[in-house]
């Protein structure tokens, strides 16, 4: 009951927020957002886990403090607007989790629950980021989202926990949800469509308790259909064409054609490719399944044959910069 209660406060909290035009008082239904959100997740069975708990609750008071801080210089001191400005965004970097503020994301995604995992990756990302797009500095983003997807790129090689997975998933994606703040029509597309696919797949991995990839035996069991929903979304959640995750980005792959941005554009196709090979390792699992396999045979037949899947995802990157240079070439 405490549990539905503090869902509806947070669906009251953001219906608030879309229709206010007052700059505290967002803030104020941000800070509450953070505070309901925190009582949620304090409701779980979360033994010996009070450190990620505490490490969140500081990371939110810390990036308020600078915040109400920014606040104050931009609008009561003209001579200190720019360190103002600055300490804004970087107050809201720290509440979304980007680089260099990412590691208490990760910490607390391997604490939580898959449906508070959910709303971490979705809900509470939706307030810092509108807050974030009424003083949107463009090149300051550009660099943070780069070096965020290169941290996601470097510490998911390897993981066989799908928490940590998504979580440092979860990292690559707010890094595309920010560039897509140049254009809030994209960006509000991109928001929804994500949220929706990511709550499903959260949601099928909280029903079966999903938290390595031995586990995926159980939603095997339970039904193919299933089985074959769940990677439906997680292949659209990859941004593998033609599914509804890759017109997206597709977008801004168009825009920094525009602009002229091709080293940015490269990394961020390398990112989302590595990504995909780590979701790839996922599906071959379940198709695995689908064999009859045994979880300790999958694990063994998966371990001897990373050279043959290194080739395999070396092998869709060739194709897919012969793509980029035939789309550079019609566009």
């Amino acid at each position: 009951m405490i549990t539905l209660m503090c869902y509806f406060i947070m669906f009251i909290l953001i219906l608030l927020f879309s229709i206010s035009s007052s700059f505290i008082f967002c803030w104020m239904l941000m800070e509450s957002s953070t505070l309901v959100f925190l009582s949620l997740i304090c409701l779980q069975n979360m033994n010996q886990k009070f450190m990620a708990i505490s490490s969140y609750f500081l990371i939110q008071v810390f990036s308020s403090s600078i915040f109400l801080l920014s606040m104050s210089m931009m609008y009561n001191m003209t001579l200190y607007s720019m360190i103002g400005t600055f300490f804004y965004n970087v107050s809201l970097s720290m509440k979304i989790g980007l680089f260099p503020f990412f590691k208490w994301v990760i910490n607390l995604v391997y604490s939580m629950n898959w449906m508070s995992i959910g709303l971490l990756s979705t809900y509470q990302k939706f307030m810092p980021m509108m807050m974030l797009s009424l003083n949107f500095w463009h090149n300051y983003y550009l660099i943070i989202s780069f070096f965020s997807m290169l941290m996601s790129m470097y510490y998911s090689l390897g993981l066989y926990s799908v928490k940590l997975i998504f979580s440092y998933s979860i990292l690559s994606h707010s890094s595309w949800n920010t560039i897509m703040l140049s254009s809030m029509n994209w960006w509000l597309i991109y928001y929804l469509l994500y949220s929706l696919l990511f709550m499903m797949i959260c949601l099928l991995n909280y029903y079966f308790n999903i938290e390595d990839l031995s586990d995926f035996m159980y939603l095997y069991n339970s039904s193919k259909l299933v089985l074959m929903i769940y990677l439906l979304n997680l292949i659209s959640l990859s941004g593998m064409p033609p599914f509804t995750g890759f017109l997206i980005k597709f977008f801004l792959i168009n825009y920094f054609f525009n602009v002229l941005f091709y080293i940015y554009l490269m990394f961020f196709i390398l990112t989302s490719l590595i990504h995909f090979y780590l979701y790839i390792r996922i599906m071959l699992l379940s198709f695995s399944l689908f064999m009859g396999k045994s979880k300790h045979l999958i694990n063994y037949m998966w371990n001897n044959q990373l050279n043959l899947n290194l080739i395999y995802f070396f092998t869709f990157i060739v194709n897919f910069f012969m793509l980029f240079l035939g789309l550079k070439m019609i566009i």
